[in-house]
């Protein structure tokens, strides 16, 4: 049994998977827009308590709120998001001996 855990773990460590974070709605002017440089700073306004949505493979699996770590912008997970399957199949019984 262990040399499968440590098969599995190794196989877990390298699995990629995207993360995003979504802060709250802010709304900007097209010309606002137009002007975004690499590297600018946009002022969101948002409180640190606002909730943030944290995304894995674009479904939302948590919530959390803003903080800062050593100088670094960092999210703290305040509740798990209940897994929903994304397809569930049809079962019909055509095909089936009954």
């Amino acid at each position: 049994m262990r040399e499968f855990r440590s098969a599995i773990e190794g196989d877990l460590r390298h699995a990629r998977m995207s993360l995003s974070a979504r802060l709250a709605p802010l709304s900007l002017t097209a010309r606002s827009i137009a002007d975004l440089a690499v590297g600018q700073v946009i002022q969101t306004n948002q409180h640190v308590e606002t909730p943030v949505e944290i995304h894995v493979n674009e479904q939302q699996r948590f919530v959390g709120t803003l903080g800062q770590v050593r100088r670094h912008v960092g999210v703290q997970l305040t509740e798990a998001v209940p897994g929903r399957p994304t397809f569930k199949p049809v079962r019909t019984t055509s095909g089936r001996i009954l």
